[in-house]
């Protein structure tokens, strides 16, 4: 058992904490708010000891059965156990609601209760029941000849007196959560009853096909998370088909959201459903909607999704996603509109002030992609895979980033709690036929809906305005802080049975939720505790015309706002330009760019039959698009306001632990997908064309990226180390951008920075050359090729040798040690051809054996990889798959060989060996995709080295033939005219740098070096 006297436990759970120190203030504070808390418990009445309408006569239809504890067996295992903790409080409720005319004489109020308060207290208490049962067996208590008779012996023993004694003295928190909880959960069904019978002659008016008879059947409160003392979403049953929605908050703003959208359908001819509320003080009723997702009219359907989406937008809505989202009558409907006219809180300026990628993503946060209506995938971290929670991007059968614990071998005396990955088998799917062809037609349908909003609101700007003053200067909306996934993760946590011995440490654990956020006002994390502590998910609320948030207590708390949310969306829209509205009809394509299909990457590129004749390569034509795409890529960059850190984009980000996410971001310090590679683009393209404002954007990026380099200025810790994907690739866009434009202070600041680089190999030594430290060694090489000076020349190499060793220390198998059980790949971007060529160089540069007979060592590896029968290359040592790309495969292969060549012994290469390749490559290579990393711009630059290297010139010919078809009939206005998700990045590897950088690689005065091998 750990307690808050475990440090070491504790800095376990909490690897966010700097030290002991920060650990005992945190101890602290949790104890300090804990004893308020219970001091509070001592004096205060229970604040449903007379609920509403309590004195209303009994029905007489009314009934007292005895209540039949197994009702729960069925549905909740070890349920019947923890419901008879609780059975008194079970019997006051229903002797409670016997009193209420309200409901029918064949109502399930008390079963469905029950069942409900069985599935609570199970949740609270089952790991607690199942570390008992592994304590009573290991400790020989329980008897029976088989593993099931003696968890039924085990069962036996926990429902005795002494038994449930003797777990009452163990974990005392736990048995008080479970009657407090339920004592809450109990109190909400009868408000939510009686606040119903209170305003029935009401509802009957505003819901007559709904309310009927006016006798409630059935409550069902298993909708959504709770909230303010176990409060949320219920279901009231009045008959068969027949529901209302409760929700125990303010509906005012449902109610101004429709008298908006009507307003609008009389003004505008934009017609859009809406769900009838009716509104009380602090509470209120929606008619309830079934969810079809049969969509007959799909382009009207995303048409609206459009109109809405501009709508939230304007109402600076968030939180927005597909639950949010219905389908009702083959139309699109938004309920639970609790979250529009975000605030935005006023915090501390921090370093990232300022910065580009702060000023990015405060826009991407502001922008359609941000509401939840359209695609949008949250990651819990780095390494997951993300889940698409948007409105009409959702899909069941994902993968959740949280894991959920299930009961294992139930029924037995070694039953234990299993921690699995969890499926989103739950949920609306919006419009959804699994047909990807359909998805560029619907991201058409909803900007044009957008698009037509947006018109009609820039035409009307004035009324629009007194529209939304008039509506919404009343409502009240709510601020959620963190994302309830979070929320939800610590409330289960809290449920280990560690946190149910003593209150201290649980509320030290829910503290948790405070570490590192030294931005905001303490009040937040002080209500988000009470409120985690008492079992809810934190609440927080604020008016439309205020400007402090309130928590769950009705109590100020946060740091304010620097204007009300209602002053914020009147400026908003008073600001809103025809430039805003475009950007934002931009921004929906973006949030499209994961889902769009593979079938649309291919390029039908052929490269030419031997005997090519030479062609006229259009030079003004290609230089004409390559300043194109630069004016596009200077037109969307966003500059830092501080003028300090390096101009970024927002961008679908490709850079990630799983490239097929895509998702709109703020982009990296990373050649492959980042800045860096754009920057060096537009450094190449105002060294073709001497455009001053091209190298102005172009030093905005590199010549601030090599002033971050310096030591003390950026925590490198936080970027990978990579050739493509890392520091190393950024050294290699400052070194040859500075250059390209001659901009000295940047090439100097970059070798002035090499030792952050080579330090940085600690952290991944990994055998890799887009990720890891083959990168950095192929910088250094970069660096000393390109060196002004001995003294520069000399550090490279210095810190290139270095950088190897560090290699070499930390993978064995690179000197011949071994082989890793997961294998080794074949390739240039992960594998051994990626690294040959660099430790052969290095050893021909130092004239050191070692090295040299490494580089033959590796050469060794990677030809074994190639089958002598039929000479096809094995993509890994472990699988005789094949690839055909840069990064694996052929193409890559090819590189490799032939960058090695020169700095290895005559004859350790066979030249049909490479021939070989060539021709692999010419007849494999081809055709799959545009790009750098995989496609056809690599494929094409490699055949030309081949052709430079082994003096093929029909071989030459056909590449610059081959370019000008692939430029002719694929490359020009590629982002224009292509469906591929490569039209949407702006990326070197994978994007339209990439194609512009090919491009000048062809027709350029200065032609710029390769980025493949980091020439």
């Amino acid at each position: 058992m750990h307690t808050i006297d475990d440090v070491a436990r504790w800095r376990e759970l909490f690897p966010e904490i700097a030290d002991d120190g920060e650990y005992e203030q945190l101890v602290e504070d949790a104890h300090v708010l804990w004893r308020e808390q219970d001091d509070d418990r001592d004096d205060a009445a229970h604040p449903s000891d007379t609920p509403p309408s309590a004195t209303h006569q009994s029905s007489p239809d009314a009934t007292m059965e005895p209540l039949d504890t197994e009702v729960v067996a069925d549905h909740v295992h070890l349920g019947a156990y923890f419901l008879h903790e609780v059975a008194p409080l079970v019997e006051t409720f229903r002797a409670e609601i016997a009193r209420l005319p309200l409901l029918s004489s064949s109502h399930d109020v008390t079963a469905a209760s029950v069942v409900a308060v069985a599935q609570m207290c199970a949740a609270l208490g089952v790991r607690t029941v199942v570390t008992e049962l592994h304590r009573q067996r290991d400790e020989g208590l329980l008897h029976g000849a088989t593993s099931e008779d003696r968890y039924a012996d085990f069962l036996r023993r926990i429902s005795s007196d002494d038994g449930r004694a003797d777990l009452r003295l163990r974990y005392p928190v736990l048995f008080r959560l479970l009657h407090e909880r339920t004592q809450r959960h109990l109190d909400f069904v009868l408000e939510v009853l009686c606040h119903t019978q209170d305003h029935l002659g009401a509802l009957a008016e505003t819901f007559p096909e709904t309310v009927g008879d006016g006798l409630v059947t059935s409550v069902s409160t298993n909708s959504g998370d709770t909230h303010r003392d176990g409060r949320s979403v219920a279901i009231l049953t009045f008959g068969p088909g027949a529901r209302l929605v409760y929700k125990p908050r303010s509906m005012k703003i449902e109610a101004a959201f429709n008298t908006l959208v009507h307003e609008l359908r009389a003004r505008a001819g934009i017609d859009l459903l809406t769900i009838r509320t009716y509104v009380a003080h602090e509470f209120g009723w929606a008619e309830f909607v079934e969810h079809a997702e049969h969509v007959p009219d799909r382009r009207r359907y995303y048409e609206e999704i459009g109109a809405l989406t501009g709508i939230l937008y304007l109402l600076n809505g968030w939180d927005i996603h597909h639950e949010n989202l219905l389908t009702v009558d083959g139309r699109p409907v938004v309920v639970d509109l609790e979250t529009l006219l975000r605030p935005q809180l006023v915090v501390d300026a921090g370093y990232a002030e300022g910065s580009a990628a702060q000023v990015a993503a405060a826009q991407l946060d502001a922008s359609v992609c941000s509401i939840g209506i359209l695609p949008m995938v949250i990651k819990r971290g780095r390494e997951d895979v993300g889940i698409d929670v948007g409105g009409v991007g959702f899909r069941r059968g994902q993968a959740s980033p949280f894991k959920g614990f299930a009961l294992v071998d139930v029924g037995r005396d070694d039953m234990r709690i299993r921690f699995d990955g969890q499926v989103a088998d739950t949920g609306n799917e919006n419009a959804q036929d699994g047909e990807p062809e359909t998805v560029i037609a619907d991201r058409t349908s909803i900007q044009a809906g957008l698009r037509r909003l947006f018109d009609w609101v820039l035409g009307h700007k004035v009324e629009v305005c007194d529209l939304l003053r008039s509506t919404f200067s009343e409502v009240r909306a709510r601020y959620v802080h963190n994302p309830t996934m979070f929320y939800a993760q610590l409330l289960r946590m809290g449920t280990h049975p560690d946190f149910m011995v003593r209150d201290e440490d649980l509320w030290v654990l829910m503290h948790r939720v405070g570490l590192r956020r030294q931005d905001l006002d303490d009040g937040i994390v002080r209500s988000e505790v009470l409120d985690l502590c008492n079992g809810d998910v934190p609440y927080f609320q604020y008016d439309a015309g205020g400007r402090r948030l309130v928590d769950s207590r009705d109590a100020p708390t946060g740091p304010g706002f620097r204007r009300s949310p209602l002053e914020s969306v009147l400026e908003k829209l008073d600001a809103l330009t025809e430039h805003d509205a475009a950007d934002q009809v931009r921004l929906v394509a973006m949030t499209f760019v994961h889902r769009l299909p593979r079938s649309s990457d291919p390029t039908g590129f052929s490269f030419p039959e031997p005997g090519a004749q030479p062609v006229d390569v259009p030079r003004a034509r290609m230089l004409a698009e390559a300043r194109r795409l630069g004016d596009r890529l200077e037109e969307t960059m966003v500059e830092s306001s501080s003028g300090i850190q390096p101009s970024t984009w927002l961008a679908p980000l490709v850079t990630t632990s799983d490239h097929s996410q895509w998702v709109p971001g703020t982009l990296g310090y990373d050649l492959y997908g980042g800045i860096p590679g754009i920057g060096l683009y537009l450094a190449a393209l105002s060294a073709a064309t001497g455009e001053e404002r091209t190298a102005t954007a172009a030093h905005s990026v590199l010549g601030r990226l090599s002033q971050q380099l310096r030591p003390g200025v950026m925590d490198s810790s936080a970027i990978t180390l990579g050739g493509m994907t890392g520091l190393a690739g950024a050294f290699h866009a400052t070194a040859v951008g500075g250059r390209l434009l001659a901009a000295q202070d940047v090439v100097d600041a970059t070798y002035d920075a090499l030792p952050l680089l080579v330090d940085a190999i600690d952290r991944d030594p990994s055998f890799d050359f887009i990720a890891g430290a083959t990168g950095a060694l192929a910088t250094c090489l970069s660096l000393s090729r390109s060196a002004d000076t001995t003294a520069q020349r000399d550090t490279s190499v210095e810190h290139a040798v270095r950088a190897y060793e560090r290699i070499a220390q930390a993978s064995p198998h690179v000197l011949g040690r071994g082989v890793p059980e997961a294998g080794i790949y074949s390739g240039f971007g992960h594998g051994l051809a990626g690294m040959v060529p660099f430790v052969a160089e290095l050893g021909a540069l130092t004239g050191d054996r070692r090295v040299q007979a490494t580089a033959a060592g590796l050469l060794e590896q990677l030809l074994s990889m190639r089958d002598p029968h039929d000479g096809r290359w094995h993509r890994s040592s472990v699988s005789d798959a094949q690839s055909f790309a840069w990064c694996h495969g052929s193409t890559g292969i090819l590189l490799g060989l032939l960058l090695a060549e020169p700095h290895l012994d005559e004859g350790a290469l066979d030249g049909a060996v490479v021939r070989e390749l060539v021709a692999t490559t010419v007849e494999r290579s081809f055709g799959h995709n545009v790009t750098y990393c995989h496609g056809d711009l690599a494929n094409l630059e490699v055949l030309g080295l081949a052709a430079e290297r082994l003096g093929d010139r029909d071989l030459a010919a056909r590449v610059t033939a081959g370019f000008v078809d692939l430029f002719d009939f694929v490359l020009e206005r590629y982002d224009e005219t292509s469906p591929s998700k490569y039209a949407a990045s702006n990326s070197l590897m994978v994007g339209t740098s990439g194609i512009g950088y090919a491009i000048l690689r062809h027709v350029s005065p200065v032609p710029p070096p390769s980025v493949l091998w980091l020439e």
